[in-house]
Order: C-alpha cells, then sequence, then structure tokens
C-alpha cells in the first residue's frame, strides 16, 4: 500500500467494477454480483488501511458517491429499496461513521476530496453553449456535502482541525442561487457551530468564529442571504443559548448593525433573536453585556421599518430598568458606581428614544421613561438624582422645544389605501403638541412625587430655577392645550416646593401672568379654556402673593 502507482492503479481499477454498467433515471440500479464483491473488497481495504490509502481516497470516495447516485438516482425521493440496496448503502455509510479511526492527515484528505467532488462543475444542458461547465447542485453534490458535513460532526473532538475547511465549503454554497442549497448550508453551519459549542462548553474562542461566520452572512448584500442567515442564527440561539454565557456581547454586537437594514424581513428576524434574548437570558447578562442589550434595543426603537418593533423595543428598555432595580444583573450589585452608571445609561437612551419621528413610539417612550423614574427613582444616589434631572428631564424639555421647531420633513405621497386625515388632526405641529403635553405631565409628576427628596439638596434651587424658565417657555406656545399643560405643572410645582412667597410678581408666575392678555386665540376651544386658565392663575396667586 506504500507503493502509490500500483497501489492507486489496483483501487481505481476496483472501483470501477464496483459501479453498475448502466441505470436509468427513474429506478435505481441492478447490482451485480461482481459489484457486490468487489464493493466489499474496497469497503476491507479502507476499514484496514484507510491511513495509507493516500490519493486513493480519491477513487473509494468518487466510488462511493457514485454507488449512492446509482442506487438512488432521485436522493431522498426515491422509492423503497431492496434488501440488498439497504445492505450495501448501510455499509458504505460506514466509511464515514468510522471515520474517526484516521489520522489527521487522512481525515483532511476525506474531507477535501469530498467537498471538490461536491463542487466539481457538470455540463449543463440547457446553457446555450453546449461545452460550458456551469456548477449544478444535483444529487452526488448533495450526498457529497452531506457527508462532509457527517464527517466533521463524527469528528467533534477535532473540529479545530476541520473547521475552516468545511466552513469555507459551507459558504461558497450559501452563495449559490438556489434556495434549496442555501437552506442547506445555512442548517450545516447551525449543526456543525451546535457540536463545535457542546464539545467546547461555549469557550470565548469558538464563539468568536461561530459568530463572525453567522455575522457576515447576515451583513451580505443578498437581501436573501442575510434574511436565511438571521433566521439560522435565531435557530442556534434557540437551541444552544445556554452556551453563549461568553458571547452575549458579541451576538448584539452582531445584531445591533441589522436594525440599519432596509429590509423588513431581515429587521423582524435580527429582532426576535433580541426578544429571544430579552424572554431567556436578560436575568443572567453581565452589566457589560446588559450595556450592549440597551445600546441594540435603542437601535431598534429607531428603525423605520416596523412601528411594532420599535414600541417592543421600548417595552426592552422597560424591562431592564425593572432587572436593575431588583438587582437580577447576573452579577454582585456591590460595584455601586457600575450600576449607577447602568441607570444613567438607560435613562439617556429612553430620552433620545423620546425624540423619534413617529408619535406613537415618541408617546410610549416618555411614558416609559417618567413610569420608570417614578416607579425606580429611590435607588438613585445624589449623584445619579444630579445627573438625571439635567442630562434626562431638562435635556428631553430643551430637545423637544428645539425639535418641535424645526420645519416638518416632507413626508411620502399618499397611496390609494391609505386613510386621509384632515390636517387639524394630523398634521406634525399638533402631534408635537401631544409630545410636549405628555413631556410635561411626566416632568411635573416626577418632581411632585420626589420634592421631598430631592428638594433637601443644595443643587436643587438652580435646577429648580431652570425648570420654571422652561415651563414658562412651554406657555408661551400658539396651542392651548400646551399653554394650559404648562401652567398647570409651572403653578403645581410652585405649590409643592412653596417658592409664590419667595418669587412674588417678579418671578416665574409674573411672567406668565403677562401671558395671558398678549395670547392671541385663533379657534374656539382655546375661547372655552381661557376662564379656567384665568381663574386657575387668580386663584394661585391671590392665595400666595401678598
Amino acid at each position: 500500500l506504500e507503493l502509490a502507482v500500483p497501489r492507486d492503479t489496483l483501487l481505481s481499477y476496483l472501483c470501477k467494477y464496483c459501479l453498475p454498467a448502466s441505470h436509468s433515471s427513474a429506478a435505481g440500479a441492478v447490482i451485480q454480483m461482481k459489484n457486490s464483491l468487489c464493493i466489499k473488497t474496497v469497503l476491507n481495504v479502507v476499514h484496514a488501511a484507510g491511513n495509507a490509502l493516500g490519493e486513493s481516497w480519491t477513487h473509494v470516495l468518487e466510488m462511493v458517491v457514485g454507488l449512492n447516485t446509482a442506487i438512488r438516482p432521485n436522493g431522498e425521493k426515491s422509492g423503497s429499496l431492496d434488501v440488498e440496496s439497504v445492505g450495501l448503502l448501510d455499509n458504505i455509510e460506514s466509511v464515514f461513521s468510522s471515520s474517526d479511526k484516521l489520522n489527521d492527515k487522512s481525515l483532511l484528505r476525506m474531507l477535501n476530496i469530498l467537498i471538490s467532488i461536491a463542487l466539481r462543475p457538470v455540463m449543463s444542458s440547457s446553457s446555450d453553449d453546449p461545452g460550458r461547465a456551469v456548477p449544478l447542485f444535483r444529487n452526488a453534490s448533495l450526498f457529497a456535502s452531506r457527508k462532509a458535513v457527517q464527517v466533521a460532526c463524527v469528528n467533534s473532538n477535532r473540529l479545530e482541525l476541520t473547521w475552516k475547511t468545511l466552513i469555507e465549503f459551507l459558504l461558497k454554497l450559501v452563495k449559490l442561487r438556489d434556495a434549496d442549497v442555501r437552506s442547506f448550508a445555512l442548517e450545516s453551519i447551525k449543526n456543525v457551530s451546535e457540536v463545535a459549542l457542546e464539545v467546547s462548553h461555549g469557550e470565548s474562542e469558538w464563539l468568536e468564529r461561530i459568530v463572525a461566520c453567522l455575522n457576515g452572512l447576515m451583513r451580505d448584500e443578498d437581501t436573501n442571504v442575510a434574511r436565511d442567515s438571521v433566521v439560522t442564527f435565531l435557530k442556534l440561539l434557540e437551541s444552544s443559548g445556554s452556551y453563549f454565557c461568553e458571547g452575549w456581547e458579541l451576538v448584539l454586537q452582531s445584531l445591533l448593525p441589522m436594525s440599519l437594514s432596509p429590509n423588513k424581513v431581515v429587521v423582524q428576524s435580527s429582532f426576535q433573536c433580541l426578544q429571544f434574548i430579552r424572554s431567556n437570558f436578560l436575568n443572567v447578562l453581565r452589566k457589560g453585556d446588559l450595556h450592549k442589550f440597551v445600546l441594540t434595543s435603542s437601535a431598534y426603537v429607531h428603525q423605520q421599518c416596523d412601528m411594532n418593533i420599535a414600541l417592543a423595543a421600548v417595552e426592552s428598555l422597560w424591562n431592564v430598568g425593572d432587572l436593575l432595580a431588583k438587582g437580577e444583573s447576573g452579577e454582585n450589585s456591590s460595584d455601586e458606581l457600575t450600576f449607577q452608571c447602568m441607570w444613567l445609561s438607560l435613562l439617556r437612551e429612553m430620552r433620545v428614544s423620546c425624540l423619534d419621528s413617529r408619535p406613537e413610539v415618541r408617546a410610549s417612550s416618555i411614558r416609559t421613561l417618567f413610569t420608570t423614574l417614578a416607579n425606580h427613582g429611590s435607588i438613585l444616589t445624589e449623584d445619579s438624582w444630579i445627573a438625571s434631572l439635567e442630562n434626562t428631564i431638562i435635556a428631553l424639555l430643551i430637545d423637544v422645544l428645539d425639535v418641535a421647531e424645526r420645519p416638518p420633513t416632507p413626508s411620502r405621497a399618499p397611496k390609494q389605501d391609505d386613510v386621509v386625515m384632515h390636517f387639524s388632526r394630523n398634521s406634525a405641529e399638533k402631534q408635537w403638541n401631544e409630545t410636549k403635553i405628555l413631556a410635561l405631565d411626566g416632568v411635573c409628576h416626577t418632581l411632585k412625587l420626589y420634592i421631598d427628596v430631592i428638594g433637601k439638596w443644595t443643587f436643587f434651587e438652580g435646577f429648580y430655577k431652570r425648570i420654571c424658565a422652561l415651563l414658562v417657555s412651554f406657555s408661551k406656545s400658539s396651542s392651548p392645550e400646551v399653554f394650559l399643560a404648562s401652567v398647570k405643572g409651572l403653578f403645581d410645582i410652585l405649590e409643592t416646593h412653596g417658592a409664590f412667597s419667595k418669587l412674588g410678581k417678579s418671578g416665574e408666575v409674573a411672567s406668565v401672568l403677562h401671558l395671558i392678555p398678549s395670547m392671541k386665540w385663533r379657534c374656539s376651544y382655546a375661547r372655552k379654556i381661557v376662564s379656567p386658565i384665568r381663574r386657575y392663575i387668580w386663584c394661585a396667586s391671590w392665595k400666595y402673593i401678598p
């Protein structure tokens, strides 16, 4: 067997006589006695001296692939087989199931030969040029591909050796236009990845390889490849998510840019991955991973493909707030500085979501932000409250005022099936006025709720004057509803803080009192609320201003 030329000549002739002379495409070939004897001889040589076959593996594997095609010309769809054919298929199956007995060199040679058979160009009868060879994925190619994957999985303890070769091959199959081939290749990548994670127990090196492989496919320019790759990633998380303890940051880093995809199906599938993590692994994420989860969820809030995804992503931010409040972030919360930084990061992303171009998302984000502050503000330290009041509450009011004053971006032309609403009911100005009202109500409610706590701190007086000045700015709105909300909010805060006697008519109260005569009411509804506003301010002023 160590004499290469005689060995190869002998096995090439033996393998040639293993195959039947001819067979029809409708039914399997008839295996003659001489074919059976040659097959058994070749298989005995393989099992006895597989490591010494060298390049003769090419003849053996081509024979095995050809024999499978002869017995099952239609692949898995072939009809029932006789007992002898079933026995032959079991015998050739043993070539691959016993590959774990081969040394590294022979194993790699077997894998490479199977891959070359799978990718071998065949003549296309439909081609305009009869001499032109194009790669077609037929029964023989599919069989060889499956056996290449099987060989890698059987030798799971040597995946380090076979991984690169096999994955490069499967990536080539993914790029083919055939949807069935792409589905097979992606399913194979998932299966091999599951084996690798199980054998390595989720080692970080293997996590990086697997995520890098799928991440490249998810960013592919072909939308079909990207879509199917994201679905495969979700299946891998569902089957082997418990092995990703050290790799959740890599996963989230891969999902984040998917929110920018113009393909709605890609966005929906990638968000399903994020939802799966939220439902099953959120409470075991480390703080660094939790921060990445917040950033990724925020990215899906801002995607424009699907409104429901944006609203569900806002809910994910709410879930993180609940998790932080319960101290279930997967680590000991003794690191108070990191814990408070997580809170500030969460509140910052919530605030940014409050400025979304869609009114529904703005409304949901504002409610989520202030409900989170109302429910869990008691766990914030003084430094965190200072940062929250400055970077969340004041920043939100300033941003809402600024963005609402910008000229609206031109909207798309309405489609035939769109419901056309009167401009007075669906205008950008009216929607931003509703956002202002929600923001004002949330700010005032939060301050009234925690005034006894934060009002004692030295920084509060400066903040208090700034917030009153902003409420006065809101009261200058031409909208009667915004005016009323800002006035009520201002006087509620003044009354809660007992500041009427300090400010007098030279302060914020006087600023609002002087606004009423100069207001230009432009609708009948505004006239109806003038009296209540006058009465409200007059009563408050009479009660507190000497």
